[in-house]
């Protein structure tokens, strides 16, 4: 069976590593942007796809990971040490529905707050860190 398409657009289809380029709207500017997309698969993750925007107009930029698989019926744990401010430079990918917690701390990013994305730890705790300031 194929996917459904809206009256008048093409089926996109692309290969798993190939990577998918089309010309899409700025949602800061409404100038003229460029999306990039790319399926593929990462070990005990599952089937993605990273999205990539960029707007020549003002600048502006976006990344994500869109998981296209199931949920596994059972999680994994995976923990990151942090001895040294570089290791907050680590990369990590997060799952919608994954919850990054530092005990330590006492803090916590639940599910669903971050979407699933590629970021460093750094970058997961300055958007966190943000996202509390704009609740102020």
């Amino acid at each position: 069976t194929g996917a459904a398409v809206a009256k008048g657009f093409a089926p996109l289809t692309a290969n798993y590593g190939e990577v998918l380029v089309l010309d899409s709207v700025c949602m800061e500017c409404y100038g003229q942007g460029r999306t990039m997309l790319m399926p593929t698969e990462i070990p005990r993750f599952g089937r993605v796809v990273v999205t990539s925007f960029e707007c020549g107009a003002c600048n502006a930029t976006n990344a994500e990971v869109q998981s296209v698989s199931d949920i596994q019926p059972l999680a994994s744990r995976h923990i990151l040490s942090v001895a040294s401010p570089r290791d907050t430079s680590r990369q990590v990918l997060k799952a919608r529905f994954a919850t990054i917690t530092i005990p330590h701390l006492e803090f916590e990013i639940p599910p669903m707050a971050q979407q699933a994305k590629i970021s460093t730890l750094e970058g997961f705790l300055t958007a966190a860190a943000d996202d509390l300031s704009a609740l102020q």
